[in-house]
């Protein structure tokens, strides 16, 4: 298979995977969020201390992971990655290119918060206010998609997709997503 046939494929495979992720969005504002925004609220799921503790460790994770690639770059100049560093450099990288995507995201889709919780914010259950509000900025809107998934997210699949590779082909390929060697060109994979 060429290359071009390879990105033919991840275009198609890409294409088909976003369609089915916005039926479901579909589906989910128009027959799930709402119901499931009052339940959490009136059973007081949010106020479970485990459920809460959840919650914190993605954005810390998130604030450590440029401090954690720095120090495997300067690592990378007494030699090659090891196994596991690869899939950390990977998962780190993952993790802050995932959250970026979702400000941006969060700027275009323009979501009001299910519950107010900060500065009187408009929200479902505070205000009433429900709905997608595209390209608007602020602390009012922004909740989808959800960061904690957006991290979770980012960190699982490079981590899956790393342990599949090591298993089978080699250590290497796992960093495809990072900068390959070509030439004499420096490669943080090697």
């Amino acid at each position: 298979m060429t290359r071009n046939e390879e990105y033919r494929n991840l275009l198609r495979l890409s294409l088909i995977v976003t369609c089915s992720c916005i039926l479901a969005v579909v589906i989910c504002y128009f027959w799930v969020d709402r119901s499931v925004a009052f339940f959490v609220y009136n059973h007081h799921i949010n106020r479970i201390e485990v459920f809460r503790w959840l919650t914190y460790p993605p954005p810390e994770v998130q604030n450590w992971s440029a401090l954690v690639v720095t120090i495997l770059v300067v690592r990378r100049a007494w030699g090659p990655f090891l196994p596991w560093q690869k899939v950390l450099l990977v998962a780190c990288i993952s993790l802050i290119v995932a959250d970026d995507f979702r400000i941006s995201l969060g700027d275009v889709f323009g979501r009001y918060w299910p519950e107010t919780w900060t500065h009187d914010n408009p929200s479902l259950i505070g205000t009433g206010t429900y709905g997608f509000h595209p390209f608007q900025r602020g602390d009012d809107v922004g909740s989808f998609p959800s960061g904690h998934a957006c991290r979770i997210s980012g960190i699982r699949r490079s981590m899956d997709d790393c342990n599949a590779r090591h298993s089978s082909h080699s250590a290497r390929s796992c960093c495809s997503y990072a900068p390959e060697s070509r030439g004499d060109e420096l490669s943080l994979c090697q």
